[in-house]
């Protein structure tokens, strides 16, 4: 039979056919191309099983997007979680978390009885993420590390936070 060398870069999947002393397949019949095409077929059809965990039909689309996946799954380590001061948010424009480049995740709850609103330094009640009271606002995953500011229509809202970092 004939080896097979998957080589995966980026979101393109590269192949070249090889035989069992690691020599590239020359192709001088269709017969050896078909067979070594199968066993080709075959290896990657383990390959996306292993890597998905499911037999089943899948495609390689799948297998390629299951290599590009692993990278946005690294988990990020946070090395302390601190406690922040509560925040009164008016109606102007309020810093509640300050941009930090160390930044890992964080946890901000509306404690007040009134939607805030989130976004960046312009932020407004008709533009800016609705953050309903009682809710918790995180980010793990993929952290924000720029500032966050919100914003309430009447009144001041107290938000809680705790920062990963």
């Amino acid at each position: 039979g004939y080896g097979a060398f998957i080589d995966f870069a980026s979101a393109y999947l590269t192949t070249k056919l090889l035989k069992p002393d690691d020599s590239e397949l020359s192709p001088a019949t269709e017969d050896k191309q078909d067979d070594a095409i199968a066993q080709l077929d075959i290896k990657i059809s383990a390959l996306r099983d292993a890597i998905i965990g499911v037999v089943g039909p899948k495609t390689l689309v799948d297998v390629v997007n299951a290599f590009e996946e692993l990278a946005q799954k690294t988990e990020i380590q946070a090395t302390s979680f601190n406690q922040q001061t509560a925040v009164d948010v008016g109606i102007t424009t309020t810093l509640i978390l300050g941009e930090n480049a160390n930044r890992k995740g964080f946890y901000i709850r509306n404690n007040g009885d009134n939607i805030i609103y989130l976004g960046n330094s312009t932020v407004a009640t008709g533009n800016g993420l609705p953050f309903f009271p009682g809710n918790i606002f995180s980010e793990e995953d993929l952290p924000v590390i720029a500032a966050i500011y919100g914003i309430v229509v009447a009144a001041t809202e107290e938000v809680r936070i705790v920062e990963e970092t």
